[in-house]
C-alpha cells in the first residue's frame, strides 16, 4: 500500500490537509481521511523522516499507519486518530539530549 498527503479544498475554498491510503494490487483507494496533526502534516511535507514497515520515525517519536484496517471492508472513512497510533519519547533521554541526525532512528543512511 501506499500512503499519500495531498491538499484538497472544499467547495467554499477552504484548503485542508488528506491522506489517501492506496492499494497497488488492486488499485483502489482504501481510505481517505482528514489529517490535522502538526507534527504529520510538518514531517510529510519537510520529509524529515524514516519510513520502515508502515512506521514513521522521526525525533522521538513514531506513528504507525494501521495498514491492517485498511484490508477490512469499510463502510465509511476512517478518522486520524483510528489511522495512526503514535507513540512519543520512545528513548528514556535525560534532560537536554536529542537524537542526533544520521542515527538510525532518524535517518536510513545507516540501513545500507
Amino acid at each position: 500500500m501506499v500512503t499519500v498527503m495531498f491538499k484538497a479544498k472544499t467547495k467554499n475554498g477552504v484548503s485542508h490537509n488528506r491522506f489517501k491510503i492506496y492499494c497497488l494490487a488492486t488499485q483502489t483507494v482504501k481510505n481517505n481521511f482528514l489529517v490535522s496533526d502538526p507534527d504529520i502534516i510538518g514531517r510529510f511535507v519537510s520529509e524529515m523522516y524514516t519510513l520502515i514497515k508502515g512506521h514513521y520515525y522521526f525525533n522521538n517519536k513514531v506513528y504507525k499507519i494501521r495498514y491492517d484496517l485498511f484490508d477490512e471492508v469499510q463502510t465509511r472513512m476512517l478518522t486520524q486518530e483510528e489511522c495512526f497510533d503514535k507513540y512519543e519519547e520512545l528513548l528514556d533521554l535525560r534532560n537536554g539530549e536529542t537524537i542526533i541526525s544520521g542515527t538510525p532512528i532518524v535517518s536510513l543512511e545507516l540501513h545500507k
